[in-house]
Parts: structure tokens; C-alpha cells; sequence
């Protein structure tokens, strides 16, 4: 065969796989090369162990009675809940106890804690200490130079847009 030995034919030489002019090319060289004789026998064997191990033939019946047994022994299981009625009663009482802790606290978050009178007295108590707000004219012309600062910024604005 030139050179090259038919490692890959062999197993279909061995299984009767190959065509007939295939075949003869396989047995011509098996004659002459020693080397590839020995890989055809190392094959058979090998080939030969696999079909003597087969899988086991299962049994439907007694798989199915496991499957019974077990399917029975859950169904007479009692459920979670009636297994341990001490722990689910605890559970109950804890969350219930919680719930009650909880909400007093629930509903100071949301509801005002002053009434709207006490706090329009503090706004004006704060107002009257602070200098600035005393001064309203020139914070409403703070607001204004805001506006101007916007404005001479347009431009420049406008730029970025466009680039």
C-alpha cells in the first residue's frame, strides 16, 4: 500500500463493512505486512469483548414495584407541616409579634410628626435668625443673575451641540 498501512479500513475489514474491491485491497496487504496483522488481530479482540458485554436485560416489573414502594412510602409520609406543629405555632407567633412591634413604628414614618401650625412657627422662628432672608430683594436678584449666567452660556452651549 505504499507506505501507508489502512489502520482506519481495518475495522470495517473486520466487521464486513467494506466493498468488495476495498476488501481485497485490505487482504492483500494484510497478507504482506506483519505490522498490520498484529493491529487486525489487537482489533478483533477488542471487538470481540465488546459484543460479549452487553448490558444486563432490565427487569420492567421489578423496576416498576421499586417505583410502587417508593411512590407509597411518600404518600404515607404525613406532610411538613404536621410533622412538626410546635415549630410552625412558634413561626406564627414570632411573625404575629413582629408585625405588632412593627407597627407603631410603621406609622410614625408616615405620619407628620408636628402639626402644621408648630411648624410654620419654627419656619418663621428660623427666618427671623437668618440675615438673608431679611435681605429679599437681593435674593431675589440672585435668582435673575442665574438666569444672565444661562444665558451668556448659550452660545457656548450651542457649540458643543453642534460639534
Amino acid at each position: 500500500m505504499a507506505g501507508t498501512h489502512p489502520e482506519i479500513e481495518l475495522i470495517g475489514h473486520l466487521r464486513d463493512e467494506l466493498a468488495p474491491a476495498e476488501r481485497a485491497r485490505i487482504e492483500t496487504h494484510l497478507a504482506a505486512c506483519a505490522e498490520c496483522r498484529g493491529t487486525a488481530t489487537a482489533f478483533q479482540a477488542i471487538l470481540t469483548d465488546l459484543r460479549a458485554s452487553e448490558p444486563p436485560a432490565i427487569h420492567w416489573g421489578k423496576w416498576m414495584a421499586e417505583l410502587r414502594g417508593r411512590l407509597e412510602s411518600v404518600r404515607s409520609r404525613p406532610p411538613w407541616w404536621r410533622q412538626h406543629p410546635a415549630a410552625i405555632t412558634l413561626a406564627s407567633a414570632a411573625a404575629v409579634a413582629l408585625i405588632a412591634l412593627a407597627l407603631p413604628f410603621g406609622r410614625a414614618l408616615f405620619e407628620p410628626s408636628a402639626s402644621p401650625e408648630l411648624v410654620a412657627f419654627e419656619e418663621v422662628t428660623i427666618g427671623s435668625r437668618l440675615d438673608l432672608l431679611q435681605q429679599y430683594p437681593v435674593v431675589e436678584h440672585l435668582d435673575l443673575l442665574e438666569d444672565l449666567d444661562v444665558i451668556s452660556h448659550l452660545e457656548r452651549l450651542e457649540r458643543g451641540r453642534e460639534s
